[in-house]
């Protein structure tokens, strides 16, 4: 399995601590590194970590933690070559991750190179056009800390179209996250809503797993190891 993250990214270095050998990790500097493929008309991809060189049809799965390439990350390149190289890089990650044959969490979109990258605004509007109820969001200039009172959650957990809840939980709690991640491709997605009762209504999406959380990160290694890894 692919560990794609920035050095600095500690719960992602626990997610390959906890894979081990079964986890190979890279990141923006491991690309400044010779071995790096992308040949779309033979269907050939290889990668490169400090480890050495990998083929990606080897990989059983992948777990995207850059939603870009920032200059940042690029201490080895000059000052001035910073924003560039990070502009190309990201192109060439996007392309690299784009149709791979096994699970990408989550797969590269225009815009983010770790899934869908949309706001709360974004979220409840696509709820609306989907018909799910969600909490309304709300933006304030200047901005200030949301004073609502917390909802008495309920989270819905989807892996590769699977929903499933920590608890007993409504089926059409599962089916509004289902349908979500689905709609916005995402292979993994928690859905949190504002009560445990048919008409609880979303109140916040998350698209990268907390891999802090050990539970959290303990749920991703079974359900990608439970998925047949190519299945």
């Amino acid at each position: 399995m692919l560990v794609l993250a920035a050095r600095d990214d500690v719960p992602a270095r626990m997610l390959a601590d906890r894979l081990g050998e079964a986890a190979v990790a890279a990141g923006p500097q491991d690309l400044s590194r010779p071995g790096w493929t992308y040949a779309r008309s033979i269907g050939r991809r290889t990668g490169v970590s400090c480890r050495g060189q990998f083929r990606a049809d080897g990989l059983t799965a992948v777990i995207s933690r850059i939603s870009a390439v920032q200059p940042v990350h690029l201490t080895h390149v000059s000052r001035g070559d910073r924003d560039y190289v990070a502009a190309e890089m990201t192109a060439f990650l996007r392309a690299w991750l784009t149709g791979l044959s096994c699970p990408v969490v989550n797969p590269p979109t225009a815009t983010c190179l770790s899934g869908p990258a949309l706001t709360a605004h974004q979220w409840a509007a696509l709820c609306g056009r989907l018909s799910i109820p969600a909490r309304p969001a709300r933006l304030t200039v200047p901005a200030v800390p949301d004073d609502r009172p917390a909802p008495a959650a309920c989270r819905v957990t989807v892996f590769r179209g699977r929903p499933a809840a920590a608890g007993p939980c409504p089926a059409v709690l599962l089916e509004h996250g289902r349908r979500l991640a689905a709609h916005v491709g995402a292979e993994w997605l928690a859905v949190t809503f504002d009560g445990n009762h048919e008409q609880a209504a979303v109140c916040q999406v998350e698209t990268w797993p907390d891999l802090a959380d050990a539970s959290t990160r303990e749920g991703l290694v079974h359900a990608l190891i439970g998925s047949g890894a190519r299945s």
